[in-house]
């Protein structure tokens, strides 16, 4: 380990950088996590409102005209018709 920092150290003391350029790569740093919050923050808003609309309308509200629920009235004419039950014969009490 102590090899690799001694080649890398030497191999840094080769080049120069220009004037400013370390801290023009702090504020890019810094300008991209400005940027990475702005959109978390962005998506966060996007989501409360999404759920915010979904809750509203899934309440009852003023617009909506709620009315009591009526039966349908069971007449012989309603439940008229031919029914037909097939039954496996090896059931025990098809075979009595």
């Amino acid at each position: 380990m102590a090899d690799l920092h001694d080649r890398l150290e030497r191999e840094s003391e080769r080049y120069t950088l220009p004037a400013g350029a370390g801290e023009r790569m702090f504020e890019r740093g810094r300008r991209r996590a400005r940027n990475r919050r702005l959109a978390t923050i962005g998506v966060g808003a996007v989501l409360f409102l999404a759920i915010l609309a979904i809750l509203r309308s899934s309440l009852p509200g003023a617009e909506r005209e709620s009315r009591p629920a009526v039966p349908n009235q069971v007449t012989p004419n309603s439940v008229a018709g031919t029914y037909v039950v097939r039954l496996s014969a090896e059931d025990p009490g098809v075979q009595r």
